[in-house]
């Protein structure tokens, strides 16, 4: 029994000693983990004194704040739509100047044959003015040479008593004063079209062949028109006088000229178709019939057939 309570009282011993040397260990080591914290703090706190004392007006990056809270996540900010980028514009491409090179031959003998056509056409174009000039000239003086034979022509006929064929004269000779009026106030030498159109017809008289450009044709069918319309009316009058059948006593067809202006084609000329259709008219007038002419528009004309009879134009090719 003493033993047994000698071994409790030394097992509680060892114990209670084993427990003060854990206490002595745990209060030791906390003791020298405050003095190390509290150096630490006196070491920073002597750190910061000296850099505020010592950096006066130097302002030194500061050093991110780290945060142990939970950063939240950024509000979406609007982002505008994309714009179209502008395309670049080209630029023009500026060609290298090309050495100069001699033109082939060819080439040389083309432009120098349009130059020849136009000075050989500006020559013809100062040809025909200067020709048209001397017909106008010479046909006033024709016109004037004929008041002679007007005034002796005129004596017969009333000597004769054939007052519907003076009368007819004397219409005749009232349009030839108007026509020499119109010659004598001037042509617009310079822009008529007759000089600068080239020929476009041809035709056949007396064997050879004639070129004309389109208003000379125009002026050779006035003439058959007018010379029938005219040699109509001198017909008429010796019929209505009792007259023998005479055409070529007429002064008109002597004369011939009734409608021209001293341009376009020659007074021969003129004057052969202006009489070819005074014939035909003169019958048709003499015998009161319309064979080779009829009114048109109030007006005596040469039918179209008969026309072409007397004058074939034929286009040139």
């Amino acid at each position: 029994m003493f033993h047994l309570k000698k071994r409790t009282a030394l097992a509680f011993a060892l114990s209670a000693g084993l427990l003060i040397a854990q206490g002595t260990a745990f209060a030791q080591e906390n003791q020298t983990e405050q003095q190390k914290s509290e150096a630490e703090r006196k070491k920073a706190a002597d750190a910061k004194q000296s850099g505020q004392s010592g950096l006066k007006g130097v302002q030194t990056p500061q050093q991110p704040v780290t945060q142990t809270t939970q950063q939240q996540p950024p509000k979406p900010q609007y982002q505008p739509p994309p714009q179209p980028k502008p395309q670049p514009q080209p630029q023009p491409q500026i060609q290298p100047r090309q050495p100069w090179q001699p033109q082939p031959q060819g080439r040389r003998d083309d432009q120098q044959a349009r130059r020849d056509r136009d000075i050989q056409q500006s020559q013809r174009q100062r040809d025909l003015i200067a020709q048209e000039k001397q017909r106008s000239n010479d046909f006033d003086r024709y016109l004037d040479k004929q008041r002679n034979t007007i005034e002796q022509r005129s004596a017969d006929l009333r000597k004769q008593k054939r007052n519907a064929q003076y009368r007819f004269q004397q219409q005749y000779l009232d349009h030839l004063r108007q026509q020499q009026q119109t010659v004598r106030r001037g042509h617009d030498w310079d822009h008529d079209p007759f000089f600068f159109a080239q020929p476009r017809y041809r035709y056949l008289r007396a064997g050879r062949w004639y070129e004309v450009n389109q208003y000379a044709a125009q002026l050779l069918q006035d003439a058959i028109n007018y010379g029938y319309a005219e040699g109509f009316r001198a017909g008429e009058a010796d019929r209505l006088d009792r007259w023998r059948y005479d055409y070529s006593s007429s002064y008109a067809y002597v004369d011939a000229s009734y409608g021209y202006y001293g341009l376009y084609v020659s007074l021969p000329e003129y004057t052969f178709y202006f009489r070819e259709g005074f014939r035909r008219g003169y019958e048709d007038g003499y015998y009161g019939r319309h064979r080779y002419g009829t009114f048109v528009d109030g007006d005596l004309r040469i039918m179209g057939d008969v026309l072409r009879l007397i004058i074939d134009l034929r286009v040139l090719r």
